[in-house]
């Protein structure tokens, strides 16, 4: 099995055992969507926060801490996922939102927009 295609189930699983727990309540979420937004945020953090986000993701097996296979692994996922020309149809869109007074860095933006099609 692909390493982000594992990665990713493996978040998925965590993170439903989390909010399944309280039985009394229905959970709806889409994984993929989580995982790939959180991803871009991964893609900027350095450090410790990047190690943690690498293991919370279960990113931490892909490529190492921050390595471009999970992000190139992404946008290959995600232009599959929204190929047009088949059968099912099925579209994707995230977005990160920044605090106005932080600058962002212009190369962060363009990352974003090539591996996740999100803008800023």
């Amino acid at each position: 099995m692909d390493p982000l295609q594992e990665a990713n189930g493996t978040f998925a699983l965590n993170l439903l055992k989390i909010l399944g727990e309280d039985s009394s309540k229905n959970v709806f979420l889409s994984p993929m969507s989580i995982s790939s937004a959180l991803a871009m945020v991964f893609m900027g953090a350095k450090g410790t926060t990047a190690s943690q986000m690498a293991q919370a993701l279960a990113l931490d097996k892909c490529s190492g801490n921050g390595g471009g296979d999970v992000h190139q692994g992404f946008q290959s996922l995600l232009t599959e996922v929204n190929k047009t020309g088949t059968q099912y149809l099925l579209r994707t869109a995230n977005r990160l939102f920044g605090d106005k007074t932080c600058d962002l860095l212009a190369s962060f933006k363009d990352s974003c927009l090539k591996f996740y099609e999100a803008e800023l």
